[in-house]
């Protein structure tokens, strides 16, 4: 029971840092998510939507971990660009590993010929399938949840239970999860998507090995070792991004492409001219089979 009330606090942070973009002036915006808000609880909905208390949530949440939401917001947009481009490259199933509170089955249009299967801890699986029949009146019909931890189940045994058809590519979303994942337990998840079909695509978070260690490089700033401290619950899994092509490959899966806070800052918040710290413990990583 903990460990699923942890997962549910840090589902719930997740999207509570997700659903103050939607108070961001239109043109500096990364994303429109007009269903997160609906996912949290009523209490923090009251607050969220109060600009003088949203402001001190934000500036509390800035001092104590730097950058923190900046990096959940352009991951959030990253993962959106690379999850639509593998939808319109055909790929006919969505597949997301540990979906919290994720809304992308709701609100992208793209889905509409897609299967989505979302798989996570029942506990957090309950309150957001509440969320959504009271948001639309019925479960969508074109989402399976099924019930699952990765820590303890073979995700191989996960899929055959869902239906997924074994012979076609899929997109797989993992985000925000492996770090708190045993290594095992990551090895076991990458190597069950690296036997899917030629053309699967995994896009996938990752946590700095050091910030698992604590030994940060020397040039590392207080800020970056600050958020790097902040961990709701335990972390046990991260990678070097020096080293993370030789370990997709060692484990079936080729790497294309590895995002971290400086592209995230090219990309998406310079062109809005936004000024929003991202901090770099945290990248955004896409390999396909």
């Amino acid at each position: 029971m903990k460990r699923n009330a942890e997962a549910g606090r840090s589902a719930y942070g997740a999207a509570s840092m997700k659903a103050t973009e939607a108070f961001v002036p239109a043109p500096q915006r990364l994303f429109e998510d007009k269903i997160v808000m609906d996912l949290l609880p009523w209490p923090v909905q009251f607050l969220l939507r109060r600009s003088v208390i949203r402001a001190v949530f934000l500036s509390l949440l800035e001092a104590s971990a730097p950058g923190i939401r900046g990096a959940m917001l352009c991951r959030t947009r990253r993962i959106d660009d690379a999850v639509r481009n593998a939808i319109h490259q055909g790929l006919p199933a969505f597949v997301i590993l540990g979906a919290g509170l994720d809304t992308r089955p709701y609100r992208f249009t793209e889905f509409t010929d897609v299967s989505i299967v979302e798989i996570d801890l029942p506990s957090v699986q309950e309150h957001k399938k509440t969320c959504l029949l009271r948001k639309f009146g019925a479960l969508p019909r074109h989402v399976r949840f099924v019930p699952g931890d990765l820590n303890k189940e073979q995700l191989d045994t996960t899929l055959e239970s869902c239906g997924l058809n074994p012979s076609e590519p899929a997109i797989f979303l993992w985000e925000g999860v492996s770090q708190y994942l045993r290594p095992n337990a990551v090895d076991s998840v990458l190597c069950a998507i690296a036997k899917r079909p030629k053309g699967t695509v995994l896009v996938f978070t990752y946590v700095l090995q050091e910030v698992i260690t604590g030994l940060y490089r020397s040039d590392r700033s207080e800020a970056f070792r600050k958020s790097a401290s902040r961990q709701p619950e335990p972390w046990y899994f991260g990678v070097d991004p020096r080293r993370l092509r030789a370990f997709l490959t060692a484990r079936g899966l080729s790497l294309r492409h590895d995002f971290g806070a400086e592209e995230h800052q090219t990309d998406y918040l310079r062109p809005v001219e936004r000024k929003l710290e991202v901090s770099e413990i945290e990248r955004v990583a896409i390999a396909i089979v």
